[in-house]
């Protein structure tokens, strides 16, 4: 197996570089390398993240503008609050926002 990152010669069953010591095949806690999404697939996945959280915000400043007093001026900050917990969760669980769980597929 050759080295990615020094082009080095290593062993079938090496973890990590003789040369340099970067990892061979996968991290060093064994999972697989994962090919990095592209400018686009990022760009995509960015704007979904930003629109999903900013619908609710505008329709929240639209509905006062308007007039709508109440709890039903609060609906789309309930909903704000919702999504960003949701990003959170998902964050910390899978590491993908919502965005990337829509735009990047692999």
């Amino acid at each position: 197996m050759f080295c990615s990152n020094c082009g080095a010669a290593n062993g079938d069953d090496a973890t990590f570089c003789a040369s340099c010591g970067a990892a061979l095949g996968g991290d060093a806690s064994g999972h697989a390398a994962h090919e990095l999404a592209g400018r686009w697939s990022r760009l995509g996945a960015k704007t979904i993240d930003y629109l999903v959280l900013l619908v609710p915000f505008v329709a929240f400043f639209v509905l006062l503008a308007a007039g709508v007093e109440g709890l039903a001026a609060l609906v789309p900050l309930a909903g704000f609050v919702a999504i960003g917990v949701l990003q959170v969760v998902w964050l910390t669980k899978d590491g993908q926002t919502i965005g990337k769980r829509l735009s990047i597929r692999g």
